[in-house]
């Protein structure tokens, strides 16, 4: 597969969040999911403060990324990013994602990341607005909008949430947006109606200690690809 990954229609990505993996075997699911033509890998980091569940370390980071064939993302879901980013960047990743709701201003932490050479990401949880983060569009590398409320795997897409994509697309229409939540093949076609750049699957793909073959999740990436 070429970077794009198994969708050939040009506008979309798929990238597989680890967050639903089988973490006794993951080394399992990243190569099953790199046969199957993932375009990239997202790993979510949380601290059980800033959303209500607990994800992955720098460790698992650093394993994750030195395994991976694929480009890899991590997403900090935590209350202090501006302690992490430093160690996280080093870690052989292509873009680090932060938040922006709840900071005074986090225009140093996005150059902090960029100046490591790592692309700077910007999350939008589904209560925010596009207006609560558009001083910070003009210097991100690729903006993240959740689809659910950050957290846990295997939620519902909130379908408002999407209409965040043209907001976003008015104000800087060259940058790369992502959808992370809900995101299966019965939400695909009104997801993709929008044209986002990259679609984070989890659940969908993945589904804990039950292994997924490459063929079933050949045809489960297809399912999430544009109609061409």
């Amino acid at each position: 597969m070429n970077a794009e990954g198994v969708c050939s229609a040009g506008f979309v990505h798929i990238s597989s969040s680890l967050l639903s993996g089988n973490l006794l075997n993951l080394s399992r699911d990243l190569e099953c999911l790199t046969e199957a033509g993932v375009g990239s890998f997202h790993i979510d980091v949380m601290d059980g403060h800033f959303v209500p569940n607990f994800a992955f370390g720098i460790e698992a980071i650093k394993q994750i990324a030195t395994a991976s064939k694929l480009p890899v993302s991590v997403h900090l879901m935590i209350d202090n990013p501006e302690n992490f980013i430093d160690v996280v960047c080093v870690c052989k990743i292509e873009s680090l994602i932060i938040h922006g709701e709840e900071k005074d201003d986090i225009s140093p932490l996005l150059g902090r990341i960029q100046e490591q050479g790592v692309k700077a990401g910007l999350a939008i949880n589904p209560e925010s607005e596009v207006f609560d983060i558009a001083r910070y569009l003009p210097l991100v590398d690729l903006v993240l909008i959740m689809g659910v409320h950050p957290g846990f795997g295997g939620q519902a897409l909130i379908p408002s949430t999407i209409e965040k994509i043209p907001q976003i697309r008015a104000i800087r229409p060259d940058v790369p947006i992502g959808v992370d939540g809900g995101v299966n093949d019965k939400t695909a076609a009104l997801l993709n109606r929008e044209k986002p750049d990259i679609l984070i699957a989890g659940s969908y793909l993945l589904n804990g200690s039950k292994p997924q073959s490459v063929e079933v999740l050949r045809e489960k990436l297809k399912a999430l690809c544009p109609a061409e």
